[in-house]
């Protein structure tokens, strides 16, 4: 008897890790996920109304908040990443918003920040698994703060806490992550518009183009760029910048610049580590094999490979989806993808293999 070599099913088809993506609200309508190159891979949504901060969460979500054309009418709505698919909004109240943070420690929560009125902000905890429901600790602020930052660091640097920006005071300020309450002041930075975290340090986007860095209590300025930088995120290595004259910029942690992109009036960033299944037509072998590589599996030389073989009882272990499977004893079993854009990156072919227990 002939020992027939069994590929048992294919799982989880392929996937890939886009290494550097970025999702970036641009055009003053637009929000969407690009390479590192500037290609644009998903777009979420074109009819948003001047969209501003961007963040993500731990569970494939990214939320962008409006703000919107009249007097206090934004909104904050939340897409899925890998789909670009609308979910819900989250907010629709009468707020400018001017900031948003995750905390991995609440993750069914988002941190914004939003005026309400020509006097008064609000700084508050509001639930993602519904619109408008408001999970508490709100503070009251003073018009004119910009951007919001969630630092999980506790021990060196900058404290655990929400920090927030008010360029035209100069300053940022530190709150309680659980009550909202104001904790400190800290002075000497001005013009500040988007503030990330990198390790033990706060990074700040200026309004006046310079991008400074907060570190055992001081702020140095690492860089000029002579644009308006406007969000700021981090991949946990580099700086990712969205300057409102034109460009998505990318720099190290030093100040100098890595790469950048052309894009029309980028304004809120958020990097995103996101995993994009490519699909494998046929993964469980549930149908025969074609002679086109093209629309399924195929074999070369033609029928050196069959599926849709049912080995229960005879395969062991029996694959995770399923008990078809594909054997063949020569030639090579292939599929060509065509309908996806692939990307430099990691990637990974996750197979069940199996033996016949049947004595073959």
């Amino acid at each position: 008897m002939k020992k027939l070599s069994i590929l048992a099913a294919l799982l989880a088809v392929f996937t890939l890790n886009v290494q550097a993506s970025v999702i970036v609200s641009y055009g003053g309508s637009s929000l969407g996920l690009f390479s590192d190159t500037g290609t644009l891979l998903t777009s979420y949504s074109t009819t948003l109304v001047n969209p501003q901060y961007v963040v993500t969460d731990n569970s494939g979500h990214v939320y962008v908040s409006e703000w919107g054309t009249g007097a206090y009418n934004g909104s904050v709505k939340m897409f899925d990443i890998a789909s670009g698919a609308f979910i819900r909004n989250v907010i629709t109240t009468s707020y400018n918003f001017t900031g948003l943070a995750f905390n991995p420690a609440n993750p069914g929560e988002i941190i914004v920040m939003g005026q309400y009125s020509a006097a008064y902000s609000q700084l508050g905890r509001w639930n993602t698994s519904a619109s408008d429901s408001n999970v508490g600790g709100n503070s009251a602020l003073a018009p004119g703060y910009f951007g919001l930052y969630y630092n999980p660091t506790i021990s060196g640097g900058a404290a655990e806490g929400i920090y927030i920006a008010h360029p035209g005071v100069g300053i940022l300020q530190q709150f309680n992550s659980s009550t909202m309450d104001f904790v400190a002041n800290l002075s000497g930075i001005s013009n500040p518009n988007d503030i990330t975290g990198v390790g033990t340090d706060l990074f700040i986007a200026r309004a006046d183009g310079k991008i400074s860095k907060y570190s055992g209590g001081v702020f140095t300025d690492i860089c000029d760029t002579l644009s308006n930088n406007y969000g700021i995120s981090n991949d946990g290595t580099n700086l990712w910048v969205a300057q409102y004259g034109g460009q998505v910029a990318k720099y190290d942690t030093a100040g100098a610049l890595v790469s950048y992109f052309p894009l029309t009036n980028p304004a809120g960033i958020a990097y995103t580590p996101i995993f994009q299944p490519i699909a494998v037509n046929n993964p469980s072998f549930e149908a025969a094999f074609t002679e086109n590589p093209n629309t399924g599996w195929a074999s070369s030389p033609v029928g050196g490979w069959a599926g849709a073989y049912d080995f229960t009882g005879v395969l062991s272990p029996i694959a995770t989806d399923g008990t078809k499977a594909a054997y063949g004893n020569v030639g090579v079993a292939y599929q060509i993808l065509t309908n996806h854009t692939v990307l430099a990156g990691t990637y990974k072919i996750l197979i069940d293999v199996g033996h016949r227990n049947d004595g073959y």
